[in-house]
């Protein structure tokens, strides 16, 4: 056939030749088949480019260089194609393979025209000791992140942003080589972020929490390209829309409109090499006549589409689908194939359920043929609202992967496509069109669900059309109090915060999570705004103007009444804040920082929290030991970290938010809903750790599982293994060497989810009688927050006065003589009862580790252990029958009497330190303090040297001094008699003073430091001090219960052997 191969510069494949050096360039996808006469496989830049220079040259395609076509006119089989020198090339067909690389979006923020801003990246080689800031996430910004950091001896900085949680636009490949070289340090991952503005030697971005400015020397901008729309269409060739990411409309022999010209590769809507080469191959066939021949995926696609009724084609199933399907009317052919390759497609039968209520699920359903019923009532399911052809229904999942709230199910015979999380991600990122769609008919359904009843898609459609979806940085004002616009807003994304000004001051009013709506009041009576309305985080808000809103109430009185209902609870806040403000003062500040607190800790967004009382908590970390003997020897609960605010803290538990951060860039989508709503990452994790980098509260960590701890007994018997709870990192790591290293998973606290979803079955209250469920919900809240002591109003104390009292009564009144001894019938059943007693209250320790509620529950345990082991003072007792020796059976009662005041002693401390224990940290963690301690001495010691040598001397002892190593007398009574900090301070402080300023200053400091050192150290030994006070016992409680069992075994033994 004759040809040329006109290009535009001096070489051949220009997308690829600039490509950076080095890169590995990718064959992807790797299932499908390549057709091309040239050889394509992964591999580096420089061999790819080789190859196809000499394939190019052995087949003897006619190649012309330099030639920039500047103009195509004419038609079908006479083209003339004019060249930048004036030449012209006569054709009868042309194919335009010219991509979009040579039209890059540009940046359009402040700063942007500044000459550190580039659009391309050829040599990463050449930057060296910079701060470098890639704009974009595709698969370009991801490769040229990872080639400017790849090696060290640059000494770049190299930052990524992402303006989503995850990378839909990138391959997995490189997503993954990403997040490896975040885990080695080499770059940072910025998600969530965008660039506000551009200046010299920084830039400044917006994150999720608000507006931040880094570093930066340079900026690679590879935030895309768009088709060179002035030049194809005056070609005479039609788009699919007016968007400026259009692409041309193709026939799928890929001719556009205009006969002649055909489009192939990134111009026809997707980039990928092996695609393009295919589409080449393919269009040469159909002009040499070969019209019968068939994409190189029609056999994945006629597979995927078999099952499917009526025996269509692929290409009338593409077609009925483009056609059908809103989200799919402006998709090239080509986008089209590549979107179904990654979807699947159903049939169902009328009446057929396609998914039901409370399932998990996260993929989105488009309906071709056919509509489908959704059940809105669970009650009833005959009460539904149809959806027709044409339409999506299960979009919520693409962004929380929320169960499923309502049943759906066939209502004709109907054909729909099921498009996976990933694969609807990629679509809305890389088709406009399709995120128009979706957002519409989301915008749409919230405003259905808000203001609801009597309301029709048509009633709300100009409403609807005229809204804005608007993204809000996190503290941004939305509504400002006092001003006079009078729109109306739905929290779309995020969540935002009610204030009102008081005196200066922000008073907090309200939370509005994702789902409320605010703005009404102003919109309905027409006052200025009563409240300012800002974002808590990052946000998205959709805008509807206020006069079309007030248009729709006007239309539906009953919708005004229903939101004047709504309107009057937030009128009686704001009247009363307003008539009270004179009196309010610190209360008022401590509720709004108390508010605040917990919103930045995830309070709004959560489902579930966990909240520890610092003036309850002893420290005693059973909780973490309980945890990590549940959880495979690794705690996944971290008591000490995390914020305090006044006397709550919250620990790193999951909050089981309502949109999880962590759930959006899973690649093997392991993190999903559980049946109750909770948040749980399965066994499928592949450790990429994105859900820890998403997560913005710090509660997921990666980790490897431990190696197989020795047994309890093991442990208690004969000192193996590390004990209960979480082993040390050392002995992990040792046996990790001994046994081979397992690779790191993603963790987090659920609060033992099953756990609380059986406590929350069991307590579930019947819909039928409001008040009696009211009245339980309060009595159970009431238990919750009781002392184990006052479980149940003392319910085991009474058990236990009672028997002891039944125990002394039988004792005196049954006369015998001699008296009843351990050998009489009596003596036996108080020893029976006894030993009972004790074995079953020694099973506490295994309990503890097991939590259940209900009337067993850890809490009842613990007052039955408490007090009936009080009781054994008395059954013991009189089961010696006053006659004690030096034998097996005093050892035994010895023992037990031991083991009970050791208690005694644990339930007072327990009692009185707690609150000493929290008022001493002062809302500080131990390691806190540490750094609070290490901090002093790096000043003390820049301080200290313009001293003397001997006050140096002083202040150098006291450095070294290790503050941890006085030994258990002195941690017992929280001071040492060898404090080298305390002597070094009385020594300077009675020692005389320099005679010029500039050592008497230094002097002054360093008095000052070493008192901050001694309060510091004081601190932190009140804290060992305390709690080794509380611990001690159980070195003590906890053996002597032992040697209880083994001495009542030989007690017993012996008993039965002389008997």
């Amino acid at each position: 056939m004759s040809h040329v191969l006109l290009e535009k510069t001096d070489h051949l494949s220009d997308t690829i030749y600039k490509y950076q050096k080095g890169k590995h360039v990718m064959a992807t996808p790797s299932n499908l088949v390549l057709r091309s006469d040239l050889d394509f496989d992964a591999g580096k830049r420089e061999v790819i480019l080789d190859t196809w220079d000499r394939q190019v040259a052995e087949g003897q395609v006619a190649v012309r260089t330099n030639a920039d076509v500047t103009d195509i006119a004419g038609q079908a089989g006479a083209f003339t194609l004019t060249l930048q020198d004036g030449s012209t090339v006569e054709a009868e067909a042309v194919v335009l393979a010219i991509g979009t690389q040579g039209n890059p979006n540009l940046l359009r923020l402040p700063g942007g025209d500044l000459p550190h801003v580039q659009y391309q990246l050829d040599d990463p080689t050449e930057y060296v000791d910079e701060h470098i800031t890639v704009i974009g996430s595709g698969d370009a910004g991801i490769e040229n992140a990872l080639g400017l950091a790849a090696d060290e001896a640059q000494g770049n900085v190299v930052t990524i942003l992402n303006r989503r949680a995850d990378f839909a636009r990138a391959k997995g490949a490189n997503v993954k080589l990403l997040e490896e070289g975040e885990a080695d340090g080499r770059i940072s991952v910025r998600r969530e972020t965008s660039p506000l503005e551009v200046r010299a030697g920084e830039i400044v971005l917006e994150t999720r929490d608000g507006q931040e400015t880094i570093r930066c020397d340079r900026i690679i901008a590879r935030t895309g390209s768009q088709p060179p729309r002035a030049f194809v269409e005056g070609c005479g060739v039609e788009f699919a829309s007016e968007d400026r990411t259009a692409f041309p409309k193709l026939t799928p022999s890929f001719e556009t409109t205009q006969p002649g010209i055909h489009v192939i590769g990134a111009l026809a809507g997707y980039p990928l090499i092996k695609h393009c080469m295919n589409q080449g191959y393919d269009v040469i066939e159909f002009l040499d006549g070969n019209t019968d021949l068939k994409p190189a995926d029609e056999p994945i696609l006629a597979e995927k589409f078999a099952a499917l009724p009526g025996g269509r084609s692929v290409d009338d199933w593409l077609e009925a689908f483009r056609s059908q399907v809103v989200i799919l009317q402006e998709l090239s052919p080509l986008q089209m194939r590549e979107l179904m390759l990654d979807s699947r497609v159903h049939a169902y039968d009328r009446g057929d359920v396609i998914f039901t209520r409370n399932e998990p699920g996260s993929s989105m359903f488009a309906i071709a043929e056919g509509s489908v019923l959704v059940e809105v009532d669970p009650e009833d399911s005959s009460i539904t609202v149809p959806i027709e052809t044409g339409s999506i229904f299960g979009e919520v999942g693409l962004i929380s992967g929320r169960k499923r709230g309502s049943t759906i199910r066939a209502a004709e015979p109907t054909v729909v496509v099921e498009f996976s999380r990933l694969a609807a991600l990629k679509l809305l990122a890389t088709a406009p069109s399709a995120n128009r769609a979706v957002n519409r008919i989301s915008i749409e359904r919230q405003v259905l669900q808000i203001f609801g009843a009597g309301l029709t898609p048509a009633d709300i459609a100009e409403l609807v059309e005229a809204a804005e979806v608007v993204s809000v940085p996190a503290g941004e004002v939305v509504v400002e109090e006092g001003a006079e616009d009078k729109d109306i807003y739905i929290v779309r994304v995020g969540s935002m915060v009610v204030e009102k000004d008081l005196g200066g001051k922000p008073v907090f009013l309200s939370y509005l999570p994702a789902g409320s709506y605010f703005g009404e009041m102003a919109v309905i009576d027409g006052s200025k705004r009563s409240a300012s309305v800002r974002a808590a985080i990052k946000s998205e808000v959709i805008r509807f103007p206020g006069e079309m809103f007030n248009a729709l109430l006007d239309a539906k009185p009953d919708i005004r009444t229903r939101a004047l209902k709504d309107m009057a609870a937030r009128r009686e806040i704001n009247d009363f804040v307003e008539s009270r403000k004179a009196s309010f003062g610190g209360a008022v500040d401590m509720y709004s920082q108390t508010a605040q607190f917990l919103v930045e800790n995830g309070l709004g967004e959560a489902t579930d929290v966990l909240l520890i009382d610092e003036k309850l908590c002893v420290g005693c970390d059973n909780c973490e030991t309980a945890c990590a003997d549940s959880h495979d020897g690794l705690s996944r609960l971290d008591r000490e970290a995390g914020r305090t605010y006044a006397h709550l803290h919250v620990p790193t538990s999951c909050r089981h938010c309502e949109h999880p951060h962590c759930m959006a860039d899973c690649p093997p989508n392991a993190i999903k809903r559980g049946p109750d709503g909770e948040v749980v990452i399965d066994e499928t994790c592949i450790g990429c750790g994105n859900c820890q980098r998403n997560c913005p509260y710090g509660v997921i960590r990666m980790d490897a599982k431990p190696p197989p701890k020795p047994g309890l007994l093991s442990w208690l018997l004969f000192g193996a293994g590390p004990g209960p709870g979480e082993a040390s990192y050392a002995w992990r790591t040792r046996k990790a060497a001994e046994v081979g290293e397992t690779a790191k998973l993603a963790i987090k606290c659920d609060m033992c989810s099953a756990a609380r979803r059986r406590g929350r079955l069991m307590a579930t209250v019947s819909s039928s009688d409001d008040a009696t469920g009211y009245a339980e919900i309060e009595q159970r809240r009431s238990a919750n927050h009781e002392s184990f002591l006052a479980h149940r109003a003392y319910y085991w104390a009474r058990v236990a006065a009672f028997l002891g009292l039944f125990v002394v009564l039988t004792y005196v009144l049954i006369d015998v003589d001699p008296r009843h001894n351990g050998g009489s019938w009596y003596g036996y059943t108080l020893g029976t009862l006894g030993a009972g007693l004790i074995v079953w209250l020694a099973w506490l320790g295994i309990r503890k580790r097991r939590p259940t509620p209900g009337s067993w529950s850890l809490k009842a345990w613990t007052s039955a252990h408490v007090y009936l082991g009080l009781s054994l003072v008395i059954i013991g007792t009189l089961h010696t029958g006053f006659q004690l020796g030096w034998n097996v059976h005093t050892l035994a009662w010895v023992l037990m009497m031991l083991v009970i005041i050791s208690g005694a002693y644990g339930i007072a401390v327990y009692a009185s330190l707690p609150q000493a224990l929290s008022e001493n940290r002062r809302e500080m963690t131990r390691e806190q303090m540490i750094e609070s301690l290490a901090a002093i001495d790096k000043q003390l010691e820049a301080a200290a040297q313009p001293l003397s040598r001997d006050d140096a001397d002083r202040v150098i002892a006291a450095l070294e001094q290790d503050v941890f190593s006085s030994g258990i007398a002195a941690r017992f009574r929280g001071s040492s008699r060898r404090d080298a900090t305390r002597a070094a301070l009385q020594h300077i402080s009675t020692g005389r003073a320099y005679d010029d300023d500039t050592h008497d200053l230094a002097q002054r400091k360093v008095r000052s430091l070493l008192g901050k050192r001694a309060a510091q150290i004081d601190q932190i030994r009140r804290q060992m001090q305390t709690k080794a006070l509380l611990q001690i016992w159980l070195y003590v409680h906890v053996p002597l219960t032992i040697a209880l069992l083994a001495a009542l075994t030989a007690h017993v033994v012996s008993v039965f052997y002389y008997w």
